[in-house]
C-alpha cells in the first residue's frame, strides 16, 4: 500500500513537471510562430510546423533533464527524441485542420488558434510521454546489474 501511494505520488509529480514543461513549450511555440509569421513573413501553417520543431527540441531538453529524470530508461536518448518528434508531428496532422478552420474560416488570430490546438493534445502527449520515457523494468534493471557484476 505504501509503495502504491509512493508510485502515485511520483506519477502526479511527473505530471506536474510535464505540465510545467508543456506550458513553457507553449510559450516557445508561440514565440517561434510569431517570429516565423510576423518576422519572416511565412504562412501561418508553415510557421506552425516549424514552431513545432522548435518547441519539441525545447520540451525534449527539459523533459530529459527535469520532468522524467530517471536513472535509466528503456529507450535510448536518440530514440526518445525521435519518438517525441513523431508524436508531435502526428499531433500536427490532427490539429492543423483545426488551426486552419479557426484562423481562415472563423477569423481567429493564428496565435490564439495555435494555443487552442496545442491545448487539445496535452493529455494525449502526457500519456505517450510515459511510454517514451519509460523506465527500465525492475527485472531488466536487475538483469543488467547481474550481467555487469559478472
Amino acid at each position: 500500500m505504501v509503495r502504491r501511494l509512493a508510485d502515485e505520488r511520483a506519477r502526479i509529480l511527473r505530471f506536474v513537471r510535464f505540465g510545467a514543461v508543456g506550458a513553457s513549450g507553449i510559450l516557445v511555440n508561440e514565440a517561434a510562430l510569431a517570429v516565423m509569421v510576423g518576422g519572416l513573413g511565412l504562412h501561418y501553417v508553415v510557421g506552425s510546423l516549424l514552431a513545432t520543431q522548435c518547441s519539441t527540441l525545447w520540451n525534449f531538453a527539459l523533459i530529459e533533464t527535469w520532468a522524467f529524470k530517471h536513472s535509466s530508461h528503456r529507450n535510448r536518448r536518440w530514440q526518445r527524441y525521435a519518438m517525441l518528434m513523431v508524436v508531435n508531428n502526428v499531433a500536427n496532422v490532427v490539429t492543423l485542420p483545426i488551426l486552419v478552420l479557426c484562423t481562415s474560416v472563423f477569423g481567429i488570430n493564428y496565435l490564439i488558434s495555435n494555443i487552442f490546438t496545442l491545448l487539445i493534445v496535452v493529455v494525449g502527449r502526457f500519456a505517450l510521454a510515459d511510454w517514451i520515457w519509460a523506465p527500465v523494468s525492475g527485472s531488466a534493471l536487475a538483469a543488467g546489474r547481474n550481467s555487469s557484476a559478472q
